[in-house]
C-alpha cells in the first residue's frame, strides 16, 4: 500500500472549498483501525458539514464521510475487535455499535 491517500478536503466552509489533496496515510494509535476504503457515501450530513450549517465549530481540516466500506489494513494497540483483512462498515457515530440510538451515542458523532 502507499504511504499517501487522496482525499476530498475543506480547510473551511463552503463548497468552492473542497479540495482534493494528496496526504500521508496516519498509523492507527490506540484502539483505532486503518482502514482501506473500498466505496464511501456522501450523505446530506456532509453537505450540512461543508456548509458549515451542521457544527459551526467544527475543527478543520476535515473529511466529509459519513459512512462506507473497507478492509482493516493494520490494528492499533489495545484494539481486539478486529483483525487485519476484517471487512467493515464505519460510521460517523463512533459510539454507535449496536441497537438503537441514544443521546449520549450521538455525542460521539464525528464532527457532531
Amino acid at each position: 500500500m502507499s504511504a499517501t491517500q487522496k482525499a476530498q478536503v475543506f480547510r473551511s466552509f463552503g463548497l468552492d472549498q473542497l479540495k482534493m489533496e494528496e496526504r500521508d496515510i496516519p498509523r492507527p494509535g490506540a484502539g483505532e483501525l486503518l482502514i482501506q476504503m473500498k466505496a464511501a457515501s456522501l450523505n446530506f450530513r456532509d453537505l450540512l458539514m461543508v456548509a458549515g450549517q451542521y457544527n459551526p465549530k467544527l475543527k478543520m481540516p476535515m473529511v466529509p464521510c459519513s459512512d462506507g466500506v473497507g478492509v482493516v489494513q493494520e490494528v492499533g494497540p489495545h484494539c481486539h475487535r478486529f483483525k487485519e483483512g476484517a471487512r467493515v462498515s464505519p460510521i460517523f457515530a463512533r459510539g454507535w455499535h449496536d441497537g438503537p440510538a441514544f443521546r449520549e451515542m450521538l455525542k460521539s458523532t464525528h464532527g457532531g
